[in-house]
């Protein structure tokens, strides 16, 4: 089979294009040069080269959250935790608003990779950081844990093949 003219084409715009969904994301295309006929979705590549993993069919944004899912089983296997969630309810970090002009102002929102229940019923929200902590997300953090104060949290970072933890800011 020869590359797919519409495959390179479309790769820079940020398109997948392929007919055969076995092929999906391949430069190997069944219809090398119909772009009627081939097969488009968008996708969203993380501004931060995170990789987009999935396992157990759930997919993650980032290979350090899926790594921190497998440790989070394995812990709830030995029964060293309880429990514990994907992306938890959203906390609100600001409600929403009627602005100055009378337009509606949405609530600022955050939410979590994990939160974690352990066997004595008390829960730990964890969010997984695999590169730098971005400047939004300082914010967000810093508005999560003034509000938030009684909730149990901890930023985890992931450096190479190791987790560490963060402490709160």
């Amino acid at each position: 089979m020869s590359t797919c003219t519409a495959y390179s084409f479309m790769r820079n715009l940020g398109l997948h294009c392929c007919a055969d969904p076995d092929q999906s994301g391949s430069p190997e295309c069944s219809y090398s040069d119909d772009f009627s006929r081939c097969r488009v979705a968008r996708f969203k590549a993380s501004k931060y080269k995170a990789k987009r993993t999935e396992i157990d069919g759930i997919k993650f944004d980032s290979k350090a959250e899926s790594e921190y899912y497998v440790i989070l089983k394995r812990l709830k296997a030995a029964h060293i935790i309880k429990d514990f969630e994907l992306q938890p309810k959203a906390f609100v970090l600001q409600d929403g608003f009627i602005g100055s002009t009378g337009e509606k102002v949405q609530p600022i929102r955050y939410r979590a990779d994990f939160k974690i229940i352990y066997k004595d019923d008390t829960e730990e929200i964890v969010d997984i950081k695999g590169g730098f902590l971005t400047d939004v997300f300082e914010i967000k953090w810093k508005m999560f844990d003034f509000r938030y104060r009684d909730i149990k949290k901890r930023i985890v970072y992931k450096k190479g093949k190791n987790f560490s933890w963060v402490p709160c800011m």
